[in-house]
């Protein structure tokens, strides 16, 4: 376990042993989400930058589990996204992140490539 030690000289574990650098957003933080803020939606090797723009609103419940329905929209092409969770079954629902989760190489560096962008996933041009 690496420690890095705070201001205050005490030991304390790094963002990426406490799982934070790139954690998913938990199903009680869903109904924190506030219009305009920005997360991303991964899965399958692809990511999804969306910005909230109806902030969520209860849906009613499945199997005694709150639901939460609100909408985004793909901050590269504009596409509007509708979205219900419902919480603790979040694994059958959208996979949500504050950072992107799939990267590639490019010239040695990390590249985050968005769905919806005007450049392919699979290759960028460099100029």
């Amino acid at each position: 376990m690496a420690e890095v030690k705070s201001e205050n000289s005490e030991p304390r574990l790094s963002e990426v042993e406490r799982g934070t650098d790139m954690s998913s957003i938990p199903d009680a933080e869903i109904k924190n989400l506030a219009v305009g803020e920005v997360f991303y939606e991964c899965e399958m090797f692809m990511n999804v930058e969306a910005r909230v723009t109806e902030a969520p609103t209860p849906a009613g419940e499945m199997e005694g589990r709150p639901q939460w329905r609100w909408k985004a929209v793909n901050t590269q092409n504009g596409k509007e996204i509708d979205y219900l969770l419902t919480e603790g079954f979040s694994h059958y629902g959208p996979r949500l992140y504050r950072r992107p989760q799939y990267a590639r190489l490019v010239d040695g560096k990390p590249e985050f490539p968005l769905l919806g962008s005007s450049l392919p996933l699979n290759a960028r041009e460099r100029t």
